[in-house]
């Protein structure tokens, strides 16, 4: 009896296909920054602060930082958003974390801090691309489980920049236009720059007065939300419909 045919899958050439999405530097820092929005501990405004520079690129938050199994969770690929599996709304792509980068540069390096514990680790392009077997390659480990007083959070150092144009003015328009109302409970700084939330322009404003039987539902937009206007949300991946239903 003949061998069945299996779907396999080169894992580095699949991890330097996904990179190629993220091919300026607007995608790559919405990427990280919209992890660490995801990654906010219960009802806790985030802080994030991005660094552009020629050499390298440095996003940093007191989100709830990773364990050493989160942060193997996190170099999956493709991998199910957990938050995403419960329910919960979430920005970023599909596992796209540990890819993005390369998009850009050639350096991965991650710290992670949580409860009092930090682990880092560091992927570089020379790593991946010396897996041609298209079986899994090992990240090199900097730190595991070390005690640290340093509060939680997360810090994505990406260095060995390969893009010419840093696009630092479409970088902070292109985060603002999709972190949207979101920019109200969480703070995000780029280079210096306090991102805001700009109101959608518009041509014209009318009011309705909805008959008496109907009404908006917020039972039925998921804890959290904030009205219509959160339901609705901004950018790539919020959009819910609001649950209309008439009184009887």
């Amino acid at each position: 009896m003949s061998k069945p045919i299996e779907v396999r899958s080169h894992v580095s050439r699949d991890f330097l296909q996904n990179a190629a999405y993220f091919n300026t530097m607007p995608k790559v820092v919405w990427e990280y920054v919209s992890n660490s929005v995801d990654n906010a501990k219960p009802n806790q405004m985030v802080n994030v602060e991005v660094r552009i520079s020629e050499r390298r690129v440095v996003i940093s938050d007191d989100a709830s930082g990773m364990s050493r199994g989160q942060l193997a969770d996190f170099f999956q690929m493709h991998g199910e958003n957990v938050r995403r599996s419960r329910g919960e709304r979430v920005r970023g792509r599909y596992g796209t974390g540990k890819c993005a980068a390369f998009g850009i540069a050639d350096t991965l390096r991650v710290e992670t801090y949580q409860n009092g514990i930090l682990n880092s680790v560091e992927l570089t392009r020379q790593d991946i691309e010396r897996s041609r077997s298209g079986n899994p390659f090992t990240v090199k480990d900097i730190h595991v489980d070390k005690p640290t007083t340093q509060k939680d959070g997360t810090t994505i150092l990406i260095s060995g920049i390969n893009v010419r144009n840093l696009d630092r003015p479409s970088t902070i328009a292109y985060v603002e236009r999709h972190l949207g109302r979101q920019l109200t409970k969480h703070n995000v700084v780029i280079n210096d720059h306090v991102c805001e939330y700009q109101e959608p322009v518009s041509y014209m404003e009318r009011r309705f007065s909805p008959p008496h039987q109907y009404c908006i539902d917020n039972r039925q937009l998921g804890a959290g939300s904030e009205g219509l206007a959160n339901a609705i949300g901004q950018g790539e991946g919020w959009h819910r419909h609001p649950i209309i239903r008439k009184l009887a």
